[in-house]
């Protein structure tokens, strides 16, 4: 029997606003080809009930993506491309090639040391904190610091942010900060660029993108993907402003 290249780690409401969702792992079978991240094992966080590219076209993504400001209906900077993998994550989903995680599988993964990326579409405190402990989550980043719920989600996820003064409350909230920049200029002394950016290493080598679980600087990055204009033009309005 063909090893599935994808287990479903949760499946249930969401924890931003109950609509149920699903959370499928990837790169069970398959080596992750990403440049980017490296072997990491991947996490897709969709709706159970809409495809993805149309819950993000519609608005209906805030069950998985909350109130993150690059959104398409919101700043559209996003640079994930719904249509692509989320989407056919979600129709392999529905085809039932995706069985349901085991806790011998959940532990087998956690204790072979190999990076788990959570949230690589999708918010992770849509999630049980409890889902990512077991998994071992390495990489992941949530906009979702501000609710007082997912604080102890620090211990894992970095606060994605893309201002200053939202850098320094989710700082203050005990998180570790991955901040969108326009240019390597905007960097503090407290944030050290993107390792991938500056030196071309992979997430699954580097690792610094992993909430409290190390001391590390806050995280700074280079806005990418085929919307970036967006954000450059909104920074550039914020700034003459």
């Amino acid at each position: 029997m063909t090893r599935p290249n994808g287990i479903v780690i949760y499946r249930g409401p969401s924890l931003i606003d109950g609509v149920p969702i699903v959370c499928v792992m990837t790169g069970i079978a398959k080596e992750s080809k990403n440049e980017k991240t490296g072997d990491e094992l991947q996490t897709q966080i969709i709706r159970e009930d809409v495809a993805p590219h149309i819950a993000a076209a519609s608005g209906l993504d805030s069950a998985i993506c909350g109130n993150c400001e690059a959104r398409p209906t919101a700043r559209n900077y996003c640079y994930v491309q719904k249509w692509r993998e989320p989407n056919s994550v979600f129709q392999c989903f529905h085809r039932g090639n995706y069985p349901l995680a085991t806790e011998h599988e959940l532990q087998t993964i956690k204790s072979s040391g190999i990076a788990v990326r959570a949230g690589s579409y999708g918010d992770p405190a849509a999630i049980p904190l409890d889902v990512w402990r077991a998994t071992g989550v390495r990489t992941g980043y949530t906009h979702q610091w501000e609710d007082d719920r997912v604080k102890p989600y620090a211990q894992f996820l970095m606060a994605s942010v893309e201002t200053l003064e939202q850098k320094k409350r989710a700082n203050k909230k005990g998180f570790r900060t991955f901040r969108i920049i326009a240019n390597k200029a905007d960097l503090q002394p407290d944030e050290i660029l993107c390792v991938n950016q500056s030196h071309g290493i992979d997430c699954a080598t580097c690792g610094i993108c992993a909430g409290q679980q190390v001391k590390a600087k806050n995280v700074g990055a280079l806005v990418h993907g085929a919307k970036k204009g967006n954000f450059v033009k909104l920074q550039r309005r914020t700034v003459a402003a």
